[in-house]
C-alpha cells in the first residue's frame, strides 16, 4: 500500500511553512488547522484511506502524476483541516477545495511541466471519469 497520501499531506504543510516563512500572515483558522492536520497525520489520521485511495487510482489506471493530483484533491474530502487549510492557502478565509495551483503544487509537479496539463485536459481520465472537477471559468492554474 502507498504512502502517497502521507506525501501529500506533507507537501500541503510545506506549502504553509513556505507561506508563513515569507511572511504571509495566516488567518487564525490556518494556524489551528495546521496544528490539528499536523498532530493527526502524527498519529495515522490517514490510515483509514490509504487502501480506498490505492483502489481507485489503479481502477481508473492513473500515471504518477494525475494520482498525485487525485491524492491533492482528496486531502480536502477525507480531513477537515485540509480543507480548512487549502482554502486559506488559495487565497479564501475558510475552507474550500484546492486550485489546480494548489493541487500542483502539494503533489511536487511543476506548473510547467506538460505531464501536468494533460492530466487536467477535459478529455483526460481524471476529469472524464469525474474524479477531478474544475470549477470556474479563469485561467486553469485558478480553477
Amino acid at each position: 500500500m502507498t504512502r502517497l497520501l502521507d506525501d501529500l499531506a506533507a507537501g500541503l504543510l510545506a506549502a504553509y511553512d513556505l507561506r508563513t516563512r515569507n511572511r504571509w500572515q495566516a488567518p487564525a483558522a490556518a494556524a489551528a488547522a495546521y496544528e490539528a492536520f499536523r498532530g493527526d497525520l502524527a498519529t495515522g489520521g490517514l490510515d483509514p484511506y490509504r487502501e480506498r485511495y490505492d483502489v481507485l487510482a489503479t481502477r481508473l489506471a492513473l500515471d504518477s502524476v494525475q494520482r498525485r493530483l487525485l491524492g491533492a484533491g482528496l486531502l480536502a474530502e477525507i480531513h477537515p483541516a485540509a480543507y480548512t487549510l487549502m482554502g486559506v492557502l488559495t487565497g479564501g478565509d475558510g475552507a474550500a477545495r484546492p486550485t489546480a495551483a494548489l493541487a500542483l503544487e502539494i503533489a511536487q509537479v511543476p506548473t510547467s511541466d506538460g505531464l501536468a496539463w494533460r492530466a487536467l485536459a477535459p478529455d483526460a481520465e481524471l476529469r472524464r471519469s469525474g474524479a477531478v472537477s474544475l470549477s470556474g471559468d479563469g485561467v486553469l492554474l485558478s480553477r
